[in-house]
């Protein structure tokens, strides 16, 4: 529900460690229980049945003519992660499995997750907004972004693309190797009034925001190119993006 930009993290990409050499036993019972949950939320034929609502309500004249529609889900403080269930398919019922994803893979990572928020106090709050799993949530538990956007991103394996009146990005995951493009999945989440996250379906071929700083200073190294066949459509963003509006997710302090 809020959105945030944040400052630039001091710690360095070499300090993060590969898990490809260091690869334990908790961690390979982690990855396997979070792929069964994720595997439990994704692969699903149920079909959803959200109000749709016009994008003329919610975003800005550049953004529209690239959206096909935009999916609401209920306005309950849990919005962020019901937005997400229904990006990847499932019905928007699924947030508490969503929020419990998204909480394990905080804490397993949290090095990772302490370097893309750049200060440690707010990969905390991050964890206290994710572990709660009631209706409605108050505001201190409600979704921000960017800071969540690498969290799923990455736990999903798929490209999120954020888009708001104030601030667009893209996610990439941080720690899987690359899919083919034909294999990629991505998913538009959509911040609107100040207060709400939706679920947008862009158009095919849109322009997409540029990809988060913050993923090339901390992703893993065998996630070497997810960011290589955007360009052209980030290019095509950029000649369109209102000047008021942030493509970053980091702001260069003096």
């Amino acid at each position: 529900m809020e959105t945030s930009i944040a400052s630039s993290p001091s710690i360095d990409k070499q300090e993060i460690v590969d898990p490809s050499i260091h690869h334990d036993l908790e961690s390979e019972n982690h990855t396997m229980e979070v792929e069964k949950q994720v595997t439990d939320v994704v692969v699903t034929e149920q079909k959803p049945q959200q109000e749709v609502f016009s994008s003329d309500e919610a975003l800005v004249d550049w953004i529209r003519k690239y959206i096909e529609e935009i999916i609401d889900v209920k306005r309950d403080g849990n919005c962020g992660y019901q937005a997400i269930a229904v990006a990847l398919g499932h019905d928007e019922n699924e947030w508490t499995n969503i929020r419990k994803i998204l909480f394990m893979e905080l804490e397993h990572y949290f090095s990772l997750y302490e370097g893309t928020c750049g200060d440690k106090e707010l990969a905390k709050e991050l964890r206290h907004k994710l572990n709660f799993y009631r209706s409605p949530a108050p505001k201190d538990r409600w979704m921000i972004m960017p800071e969540m956007g690498h969290l799923i991103a990455s736990v999903f394996q798929v490209v999120v693309v954020f888009l708001s009146n104030h601030q667009c990005l893209t996610f990439l995951p941080l720690r899987y190797p690359p899919l083919p493009l034909e294999s990629r999945r991505l998913i538009a989440l959509g911040h609107v009034n100040g207060d709400h996250f939706v679920m947008v379906h862009l158009r095919l071929n849109s322009p997409i925001p540029p990809i988060a700083r913050n993923w090339y200073i901390h992703h893993y190294s065998f996630a070497d190119g997810w960011d290589t066949q955007y360009s052209k459509k980030i290019e095509e963003f950029k000649n369109i993006v209102g000047k008021d509006v942030a493509t970053t997710d980091i702001i260069e302090l003096d």
